[in-house]
């Protein structure tokens, strides 16, 4: 390697080169992140591959959306062949020539696959410096015991229906374990909602299927909690109920 070339690399400028399977396999990671562009005429327009410090070889492809240059990338190497990769690029290239931004079509065909524990890890990523440890194990529980085999499944195949048969189900049995578990559910799903769009910013998930449990109106009714004062808590109890009395009498007292 001449000097020029070893400083534009130094520079982090990008580097012309002809990509082959071999001369990929030669670039060497630098302190900084390296660029290439491939000169290959086989190649689209804009085509490259990045070296991170790590060693990390991805390929990218350069184009302006709306008004902004970017790198949108394409696959790493060598897990994606340069024959393959090159495919991948035209068909990002085309992707952008018709309008679309393939950075948020790749995000939008994530989200309507995404499964139901998937959307508990998103979740968690959002909001889970938030909850207490407490929330976030009984969310875990919830859909560990009583929702396993929806947890693989695609969000968007949970119905109302299903909801309803499965609330039923788990109430034969615990019927506040029902509730918290379809209530973890709505959670869930109300997250979604508001999470995951199309290409067009649209929301992806327009319901929440949990609905049903108030439209049948089979939500249990909140319990009221009852206590009995004792006798020792007697005094502190009548102190409490006088002064309020006082309060309420006079208002003018308190101030």
């Amino acid at each position: 390697m001449n000097q020029t070339f070893e400083k534009a690399q130094s520079a982090t400028v990008t580097l012309q080169l002809n990509f082959t399977k071999k001369s990929l396999e030669g670039l060497e990671p630098g302190t900084q992140r390296r660029y290439y562009r491939d000169t290959n005429p086989k190649s689209p327009k804009g085509f490259g591959l990045y070296v991170t410090p790590s060693g990390a070889k991805t390929y990218f492809l350069t184009r302006t959306i709306d008004g902004v240059t970017k790198r949108v990338p394409i696959g790493r190497f060598p897990d994606l062949p340069l024959a393959m990769a090159r495919r991948e690029a035209e068909k990002c290239a085309a992707l952008i020539a018709s309008g679309k931004d393939p950075t948020k079509s790749k995000r939008a065909s994530r989200a309507r696959s995404i499964t139901l524990s998937q959307v508990f890890e998103d979740y968690l990523n959002v909001r889970g410096s938030n909850l207490k440890a407490s929330t976030i194990a009984n969310y875990r529980r919830a859909l560990d015991i009583h929702l396993k085999d929806w947890k693989p499944k695609k969000i968007g195949t949970i119905t109302r229906d299903m909801v309803e048969t499965r609330h039923r189900r788990l109430a034969a049995t615990s019927k506040s374990s029902a509730d918290n578990t379809m209530r973890v559910l709505r959670v869930l799903f109300n997250f979604a909602m508001g999470k995951y769009e199309d290409e067009s910013g649209r929301p992806l998930f327009h319901d929440n299927p949990t609905r049903r449990l108030s439209d049948v109106r089979v939500w249990q009714k909140p319990v009221r909690r009852q206590r009995v004062i004792t006798p020792a808590e007697l005094p502190a109890w009548r102190s409490a109920v006088d002064q309020s009395s006082i309060v309420e009498l006079h208002p003018k007292l308190t101030h």
